[in-house]
């Protein structure tokens, strides 16, 4: 839906996280071009907010010290910009913000949900 032919900055931020797998940083958690950005939320009706994390989300809670990756797919971690209560969603369903509007209005974009070229949004 969303292609990285309308703005060449953006194409080539896209292309250079789809030539290099994210890393994986800890505990399940992704490096991210857009971590600290502000993302439109596609599947929670285009609600705006800064990407946190990309890493799991996992429901159980564990008091024992967690020694692997959980084995949950990553999803986006996201927060009001003013701060509040993260929520998650899909890779999928995020587009970045362009710089200077609070509106939500996505960049286009190609890539698939683990970070490469050609697939959904991420």
């Amino acid at each position: 839906m969303f292609s990285a032919r309308g703005n060449p900055q953006q194409g080539s931020t896209v292309a250079a996280y789809a030539a290099a797998p994210p890393a994986d940083v800890r505990m399940g958690h992704q490096s991210h071009p857009w971590l600290g950005h502000l993302v439109v939320d596609a599947e929670h009706g285009g609600r705006v907010g800064v990407l946190r994390a990309v890493a799991p989300d996992v429901d159980d809670i564990r008091l024992e010290p967690i020694f692997r990756v959980p084995e949950a797919p990553p999803v986006a971690w996201l927060q009001e910009e003013r701060g509040g209560k993260e929520w998650t969603t899909p890779l999928t369903a995020i587009g970045e913000v362009p710089a200077g509007d609070t509106q939500g209005t996505p960049r286009e974009h190609s890539v698939d949900e683990g970070g490469r070229e050609g697939g959904g949004r991420v």
